[in-house]
């Protein structure tokens, strides 16, 4: 999908499909009024209220579809994410299922409501010319994504109970409150990246006998960065257990001091109304201090060295944007544990697949680059499910970088 300045680039569809949507709407309005075959029971200002609801609803879809597209009509890529991700054709569903229903009960006319049917056809043949173009343009991708995604009806999905695991390297997650934490084995035993609150030690002590393993068993700690919700209990696995903690130096001094820098904002306006409400019950974001030793490993840039000399075949990459530390872990088949360098959390929100709080969105968007670049294929975020790797993709293009 491609954004252009024209009257496609608002309704999804050239001026000749358009035309014909509203000459049916007209049509069948008119043969109504003037034949008086039928119209719409029920109270009129139940109608309004219902119409409007509809309307706001297809307004939403549109607004969430532009913005999906890319800035510049020159940038060409396929995008699957946003709206995008449950069916190829969202405007033109908006259309067929919200607004021509909404005008139809706006004119309480029932032969109106059943061209909405006349519409359907109409945006179908559309979508398959269009289709046609795209498959040229995009060619197996857009093929694969014709068979993922429905056009018009989104399919229900099953949301799964535990991680599927996608990488070949021996992966276990552990959640902890609405952090995702990871385990690696490596030589000797495991490496933990990140932990949660300090309160949930407890639970991650419990969650790790349940799968047979030892706390002692954890020999190296990754702290993707320093926030609360990821080094909580770090001081306290450390006293417990003797692990090294990998992390970027930028983090020494916050893990020191023991407090999240308050160096972050909210993504856009409607996280910044979501965590007023959190900040009423999370007032301060301090966990127990961590002083990182001379035994620890500190990374600057990228490190494509230490996690092979552990047992991982992976490397350590340097995905600044949330925070100045963000670090992720990428293996070599394609799985990467990013942190908060990318979510799938409180979507509704509109933050895609952003970070809620970010220091510098065009950094969160080049560390995108840089894991997809990598070799990125599946996204481990901690807070929300595992993602495919193309869906920072399509974002990317959707920036000016």
């Amino acid at each position: 999908m491609v954004r252009k300045t024209n009257i496609r680039d608002i309704v999804g569809t050239g001026p000749l499909g358009l035309g014909l949507c509203i000459l049916v709407f007209v049509t069948f309005w008119k043969i109504d009024k003037v034949a008086g075959i039928a119209c719409l029971y029920g109270d009129k200002v139940l109608h309004k209220v219902l119409a409007g609801l509809l309307l706001c609803a297809g307004g939403m879809i549109f607004y969430a579809a532009i913005r999906a597209m890319p800035i510049s009509k020159h940038n060409k890529c396929l995008v699957r994410h946003g709206v995008y991700s449950y069916v190829r054709h969202p405007r033109y569903a908006a259309v067929v299922f919200l607004v021509y229903p909404a005008f139809a009960l706006l004119v309480h006319s029932f032969l109106c409501l059943i061209s909405t049917f006349a519409a359907y056809v109409i945006f179908k043949l559309s979508a398959v010319l269009e289709e046609r173009k795209l498959i040229d343009v995009f060619g197996q991708d857009y093929k694969d994504y014709m068979k993922e995604t429905p056009g018009f009806i989104p399919k229900i999905r099953r949301r799964q109970s535990t991680y599927k695991q996608f990488c070949d390297h021996p992966v276990q997650s552990i959640k902890l409150g609405w952090t995702q934490c990871f385990l690696l084995k490596c030589t000797g035993g495991y490496l933990l990246i990140d932990t949660s609150y300090p309160k949930y030690y407890s639970q991650f002590e419990r969650k790790l006998a349940n799968m047979g393993i030892e706390v002692s068993d954890i020999k190296y700690l990754l702290l993707t960065h320093h926030h609360d919700d990821h080094a909580g209990f770090a001081a306290e696995l450390v006293r417990s257990t003797g692990c090294q903690v990998i992390a970027h130096r930028n983090a020494v001094f916050s893990l020191k001091q023991g407090k999240s820098e308050e160096t972050i904002k909210p993504v856009n306006r409607r996280i910044r109304i979501v965590f007023s409400f959190y900040a009423l019950f999370h007032k301060e974001f301090k966990f127990p201090p961590l002083r990182l030793s001379e035994r620890d490993i500190l990374i600057e840039g990228n490190n494509d060295i230490f996690l092979k000399g552990i047992g991982i075949d992976g490397v350590i990459l340097h995905t600044p944007g949330h925070s100045k530390d963000s670090i992720s872990v990428l293996l070599s088949d394609g799985s990467a544990f990013v942190g908060d360098a990318a979510m799938n959390f409180l979507r509704w929100t509109g933050v895609g697949h952003r970070p809620v709080y970010i220091e510098d969105i065009d950094t969160v968007y080049k560390s995108w680059l840089k894991l997809r670049e990598r070799g990125a294929k599946v996204i481990y975020p901690s807070h929300g499910r595992l993602f495919s790797a193309t869906e920072l993709k399509a974002r990317i293009c959707t920036t000016n970088l």
